[in-house]
């Protein structure tokens, strides 16, 4: 099966049954521009190299949780790894994954956690606290604390909103 067949046939299925683009406020974000994350290097004569696009980003209440690399089914989970931990870095997200389809690799680039897990991260079962903090200056700055329990311990994910 190619990758255009793993995420129609496999993995939007997955995502659809961890709750993403169910539960209210998530998205996913899919390939083109809306996963574009670089332009691409500028070259010597004013063009570019090819764009650095993500296959999946997820995203709960306007905020980026995660970058998914997805591979043909036919390919290793790790194929994407390389990849999934460049997007992750470039978006300066916390959690990546790489999936065949089949299988599913989890990286938390905070907590250096990773492996194998049996799904993506489940909406359903999120405790979201939304905490206004005042700052010195008074600057509010709202915090959103998800934990995500994931195969290898917790994973946490803090964003901060101006």
């Amino acid at each position: 099966m190619n990758e255009a067949e793993t995420r129609a046939e496999l993995i939007d299925p997955r995502l659809k049954a961890c709750g993403w683009g169910v539960v209210e406020d998530s998205k996913i974000l899919r390939e083109r521009d809306v996963c574009k994350i670089t332009d691409g290097r500028i070259q010597a004569g004013g063009g570019r190299s090819k764009p650095l696009i993500a296959d999946y980003i997820l995203v709960y209440k306007g905020i980026k949780l995660a970058v998914v690399e997805a591979k043909s089914s036919d390919l290793e989970v790790g194929e994407g790894m390389a990849q999934a931990k460049l997007y992750a870095g470039k978006l300066k997200l916390e959690t990546t994954y790489s999936t065949n389809g089949k299988e599913i690799y989890q990286i938390c680039i905070k907590t250096g956690t990773e492996g194998l897990v049996k799904d993506f991260f489940l909406l359903k079962s999120f405790g979201i606290k939304h905490t206004l903090i005042k700052m010195s200056g008074g600057i509010n700055l709202l915090l959103f604390l998800l934990k995500i329990k994931a195969v290898h311990g917790n994973c946490a994910i803090i964003r901060r909103l101006q």
